[in-house]
């Protein structure tokens, strides 16, 4: 590692250790060292999260919660309103608004999509929003889709669907080997053993257990 490296990685893990201080301050420094891959300095971690949770004692979701806090920052203060940064826990609803297909096809960028739904929703509601009340306000939005509803499936399709979770377990136990095509001859071919034959009795048996499953 470099003087120059050692000076940058160690000021932006001051800022992290100083979080309740500056929580997006911090934020933005985490996202720093994973994006510019500087946590790689540190020759005793293999992982960002093995870093992480060295040098700070973060778990895998503590991390992820702080790059994405840093990550809205960095955004806000180039298109922010002035409305002022969420609390985390409000990012973490915020982080439910997904670019659609066309967004993606164009080109928009999903943080600054958050961005500008906090700052619409903060303007009219106030920035003390709780998550339930802002995870309601961004689906009437449409900023978040809700899940389409499961549709009942056909009689033939839940036969279907119970043969293949029937069989699922057969396949891998026998190597996606058509059993019901093999002749016992071919079968002891096929496995190279002459325990085929005991093994072609098993699976006519297993078969049967699967077709009266299916009914």
């Amino acid at each position: 590692m470099t003087h120059e490296v050692f000076t940058v990685l160690s000021s932006y893990e001051h800022d992290i250790d100083n979080y309740a201080v500056a929580r997006a301050h911090a934020g933005k420094a985490l996202v720093a060292i994973h994006d510019g891959d500087l946590w790689m300095e540190r020759n005793d971690c293999e992982t960002f999260l093995e870093y992480t949770e060295k040098r700070f004692g973060f778990n895998k979701s503590r991390a992820y919660q702080m790059l994405d806090y840093g990550r809205f920052a960095i955004v806000y203060e180039e298109k922010g309103n002035g409305c002022g940064l969420p609390k985390e826990e409000q990012i973490r609803t915020l982080k439910a608004v997904k670019l659609s297909r066309a967004e993606r096809e164009q080109g928009v960028d999903e943080w600054g999509k958050r961005v500008k739904a906090w700052d619409e929703i903060a303007e009219e509601r106030g920035a003390d929003i709780e998550p339930a009340e802002l995870k309601e306000e961004l689906t009437q939005r449409k900023d978040i889709v809700p899940r389409a509803k499961r549709t009942e499936l056909t009689k033939d399709e839940q036969r279907d669907k119970k043969r293949k979770e029937a069989l699922a377990p057969l396949e891998r136990k026998f190597m996606g080997i058509v059993m019901h095509e093999l002749s016992p001859t071919q079968l002891v071919q096929r496995c190279g053993d002459p325990a085929g034959w005991q093994f072609f009795s098993e699976l006519k048996e297993w078969m049967a257990q699967v077709e009266r499953a299916a009914k």
